[in-house]
């Protein structure tokens, strides 16, 4: 009798190594996981001079990530993406904390509201004898209006100079 259990106990521990073997060698193959002592990372982590972001079951993302009503970008090795950046065939300004400018100009460059670049003129700041002004090669300049401009806001009153 002690025999036959143990025969089965054998059988079982057996069964389950090979399942537990098979499930890890998947799991590796579509999965990174970071862990700190016996527990799993979760959210940012400074890995080097590299940032990337776990979620709450330790998987590291890749791709875009909504946080704090902003937008990362994570490449193919989980890196957090930061400069101008082509992702599916549209180009996209990340700041250096990581965030996706939108609905701002960046480098001369006017973003839409999703991050993307489409407009084609470039802008530049401008000085007269009357002030500063913003505009960008089409002949468009900014009046009446507040943009952010590199990160930092400015209001232009109606003649387009910089208040």
């Amino acid at each position: 009798m002690k025999y036959r259990w143990t025969r089965v106990l054998v059988l079982v521990l057996m069964a389950v190594a090979c399942m537990w073997g098979a499930r890890g060698a998947a799991a590796k193959a579509e999965t990174v996981s970071y862990t700190q002592g016996q527990t799993y990372a979760r959210g940012w982590q400074r890995i080097g001079n590299t940032w990337y972001y776990f979620d709450n079951m330790g998987q590291l993302t890749k791709g875009w990530l909504a946080q704090g009503g902003k937008w990362y970008y994570f490449d193919n090795s989980g890196r957090m993406q930061t400069g101008w950046r082509e992702v599916d065939s549209k180009w996209y300004y990340f700041k250096k904390d990581g965030a996706m400018a939108s609905s701002e100009w960046c480098g001369g460059y006017w973003l839409n509201k999703d991050g993307s670049w489409t407009y084609k003129y470039k802008a530049t700041w401008k000085k007269s004898a009357k002030g500063w002004w913003f505009g960008d090669t089409s002949g468009w300049y900014a009046k009446n209006q507040t943009l952010t401009i590199d990160g930092k806001k400015y209001t232009f009153n109606s003649k387009g100079y910089l208040k």
